[in-house]
């Protein structure tokens, strides 16, 4: 494959994954990214300028293939219902307008055959306890991707979406081995496992794939595994036990 592969959150995690998968492919590939480093420009996904200016330097180029890596996830997002407002505002800035405004900033750049990739995540599907403002976000990254699919297809441009579970990345490193066996294949996705899925999405192979939402989470969605539900007390008379 050959064309111009523009990605998010191109420094670490499923971003750097998707990099690494993508220039092995043959594409060229330009990152994205707070931290700046080869290969990457500097720019905040939730500054409109930034993005602008990122994008001003490839015009008069096509981009062929937008992956929206670029998401965060809040340790301090761990409250029944009671999340902070500052999580909140900075969860959704990120995973939300932050991606919407990546896909203002590079669209224009795009045309026939070009391909959207966005990360929502299992969260996205199937509810996860104390992480209100994170599994809010995702849910609206994929409401928002499937929004555009139906759009951009009138110019050609193709929007899908990735739902992965647990996967090993900075984000999920407080994760211990007891839990990871936990999980349906005995261990979390591998960044590079969650890449080769981008990779076929962002290709000419997924021609006829738009609009959909692909877990790639093990069969945890399917066994509902994540979240342990404790049984109720038994109750007896009109009371309940504690």
């Amino acid at each position: 494959m050959s064309g111009v592969a523009v990605v998010t959150g191109a420094a670490s995690g499923i971003g750097a994954a998707v990099v690494a998968r993508l220039e092995r492919d043959g594409w060229e590939v330009v990152g994205v990214d707070r931290i700046e480093g080869p290969g990457i420009i500097s720019a905040d996904v939730t500054s409109e300028d930034q993005l602008a200016r990122a994008a001003a330097g490839l015009v008069g180029r096509r981009v062929d293939a937008l992956v929206c890596a670029a998401g965060i996830w809040d340790r301090d997002d761990d409250r029944y219902t009671s999340v902070s407002d500052d999580v909140w505002h900075r969860t959704w800035a990120v995973n939300v307008t932050g991606t919407m405004l990546t896909l203002r900033a590079f669209a224009p750049l795009m045309g026939e055959g070009g391909s959207v990739v966005t990360i929502a995540s299992m969260a996205a599907v199937s509810g996860i306890p104390k992480r209100d403002a994170y599994t809010a976000s995702k849910g609206a990254v994929l409401a928002l991707s499937r929004a555009w699919a139906a759009d951009l297809i009138r110019l050609g441009i193709r929007v899908n979406t990735l739902a992965p579970g647990i996967v090993e990345t900075p984000m999920t490193e407080h994760l211990d081995g007891a839990y990871a066996s936990s999980l349906p294949l005995g261990r979390p996705a591998t960044a590079a496992e969650v890449a080769s899925v981008v990779a076929h999405l962002a290709g000419p192979e997924s021609s006829y794939l738009n609009g959909v939402v692909i877990p790639v989470d093990g069969g945890l969605t399917a066994v509902n595994s994540l979240v342990s539900v404790a049984p109720r007390s038994p109750m007896t008379g009109g009371g309940s036990h504690v």
